[in-house]
C-alpha cells in the first residue's frame, strides 16, 4: 500500500461519486479499498449508533449474511466494544486479544474462522451531526501478514474519506424536491444521517417538548406530510433512509388535490375548457373548484390566484 495509490484512490472516490447508484458505489469502492489494503474481504455498514442496526451493509469477498451474524456477534464481541468506544479511529483485532486468546475464542469459532478470517482492521466512523455510524473492516486470511502501525494510520485516514465519499455519493442520489435548503435525512428510527442548517431553524421554531437535535421528534411510517404549528414536512423514501423536507405552511395547504391541479394549469395561463379537456372534467366543475378556491383563499381574480402560486408562503 503506498502513498500514490492512496492518493489515487482518494481522488477517485470523489470523481466517480456521481457515476452510480449508492449501492452499486459502495460495492465498487469497498473491492477498491480492499484490494489497495491487500485484504482478502471486507464490510461496509451504515446504521443506527443507538442499536447498532445496519440499514445499508455491503461485502467484499464474503456473503451476504455476514454482516448480521457480525451485529449478533456484539454481546460477546471484545472489539466491537472498543472500536465503538474508540470512534474514528482504526482498532487491530491483535491489539485487544492476544493471538492465542483470539484463535481459541468463541467469536473466532463461530464468527471468523468459517470465513478463513485471521487478522482483522475495523473502524467505527460516527457523523458529527447524526447518530448515524459507519462500520468499516478490513480481514486476511493469512495469519502471518497482520495489519502493521502503519497500515492502520493510513486506513484510519482512508476510511474517513471511503464515509465522506459515500455520504456524498448518496445525496446526489436523493429525489430532488423543492429548493432542498431546509431537509434532512435519516433512518426510520428518526436518528439523522443529515440535517441542514435551514431545517435546523425550522425545528427550534416548533413549540413542542419532543424536540432533540439527534431525531426526527415524529414517528416516520413512509412517505407521508406531517403539519406541525406553521411547518409542513414531507417525507419521502430515499433507498433505505428517508428524505424529510421542511417548509412553511402557506394558504394553498388548504385546498385539495385536484384543485392544486386546477390551479397550477390554471397559473399556467390555460383557459377553463382547456383544463377540463386536460383532466376529463367539464368546465362547469372546473370553474365551481375555482370557486371554492377563490373562498378557501380569500382571493377574487385569477391574478392573485397566480401570485399565490408565484410565492406559495405568502399569507398576507
Amino acid at each position: 500500500m503506498t502513498l500514490t495509490g492512496s492518493e489515487n484512490f482518494i481522488r477517485d472516490l470523489y470523481c466517480r461519486a456521481s457515476d452510480w447508484e449508492p449501492i452499486a458505489f459502495r460495492a465498487w469502492a469497498l473491492e477498491q479499498f480492499a484490494n489497495l489494503c491487500s485484504a482478502d474481504a471486507a464490510l461496509w455498514g451504515t446504521g443506527s449508533y443507538q442499536t447498532y442496526e445496519f440499514h445499508c451493509c455491503k461485502v467484499y469477498g464474503l456473503d451476504s449474511q455476514y454482516g448480521e451474524k457480525l451485529r449478533n456477534s456484539l454481546i460477546y464481541n471484545p472489539m466491537a466494544k472498543t472500536v465503538m468506544k474508540s470512534l474514528n479511529t482504526s482498532i487491530v483485532m491483535s491489539d485487544i486479544l492476544p493471538d492465542d486468546e483470539f484463535y481459541s475464542s468463541e467469536l473466532y469459532q463461530i464468527l471468523f474462522k468459517p470465513y478463513g478470517i485471521s487478522r482483522i482492521i475495523s473502524t467505527a466512523y460516527k457523523e458529527k451531526s447524526s447518530e448515524l455510524y459507519s462500520l468499516i473492516s478490513l480481514y486476511r486470511s493469512d495469519e502471518s501478514k497482520d495489519f502493521t502501525k502503519e497500515e492502520q494510520q493510513l486506513i484510519n485516514r482512508l476510511v474517513q474519506h471511503l464515509v465522506s465519499a459515500g455520504d456524498h455519493n448518496y445525496k446526489l442520489s436523493l429525489p430532488q424536491q423543492g429548493d432542498g435548503e431546509a431537509f434532512a435525512i435519516c433512518d426510520r428510527h428518526g436518528y439523522y444521517w443529515h440535517i441542514s442548517s435551514g431545517f435546523q431553524q425550522f425545528l427550534s421554531g416548533l413549540e413542542s417538548d419532543s424536540v432533540d437535535s439527534s431525531y426526527f421528534p415524529y414517528k416516520i411510517e413512509g412517505p407521508a406530510e406531517i403539519k406541525c404549528d406553521e411547518v409542513m414536512f414531507n417525507i419521502v423514501a430515499a433507498e433505505s433512509l428517508f428524505k424529510i423536507e421542511a417548509r412553511l405552511i402557506g394558504p394553498l395547504d388548504k385546498l385539495t388535490l385536484r384543485e392544486l391541479e386546477i390551479a397550477s394549469w390554471l397559473g399556467k395561463g390555460m383557459t377553463f375548457k382547456q383544463v377540463a379537456k386536460a383532466l376529463e372534467l367539464s368546465p362547469s366543475t372546473v370553474s365551481n373548484h375555482l370557486y371554492r378556491m377563490y373562498q378557501k383563499l380569500g382571493i377574487a381574480s385569477r391574478s392573485e390566484l397566480v401570485a399565490l402560486l408565484k410565492n406559495p408562503v405568502d399569507k398576507s
